[in-house]
């Protein structure tokens, strides 16, 4: 279960805004727009908790439309068929089949948020 604190239920509600927005948003935008600063990685556990209360509420990943700013893609490492770290370890913990092709997935998954929050 996730850990709905008051910070990860700012992020979360952030996110929905934007998931109505069809909008992607970079790591930093994140922290900017809502006035907050973390360390280095210090967001991932915060958006691994939205991830599970988007997954229960929507079954879509919300924190896939976080992204970072130079490759449009979320962060961790992804390489050789394994998850790493980051929103890619997340979803393989999760049970998501990542295939051979990250791209393909986050696009597909991004859809899938854009459409579950459309409403």
């Amino acid at each position: 279960m996730a850990d709905q604190t008051p910070l990860v239920n700012q992020i979360y509600g952030y996110l929905r805004g934007k998931a109505q927005m069809r909008a992607t948003v970079t790591y930093s935008q994140v922290q900017n727009d809502l006035g907050i600063k973390l360390p280095y990685g210090g967001i991932t556990p915060l958006l691994d908790d939205c991830a599970e209360i988007s997954l229960d509420e929507k079954r879509a990943i919300l924190p896939s439309l976080v992204v970072n700013k130079d490759t449009g893609m979320p962060g961790g490492k992804f390489g050789s068929g394994n998850a790493r770290s980051g929103f890619w370890k997340f979803c393989e913990d999760h049970g998501f089949d990542l295939g051979d092709n990250p791209y393909e997935f986050i696009v597909q998954q991004q859809l899938k948020v854009f459409k579950a929050y459309s409403s």
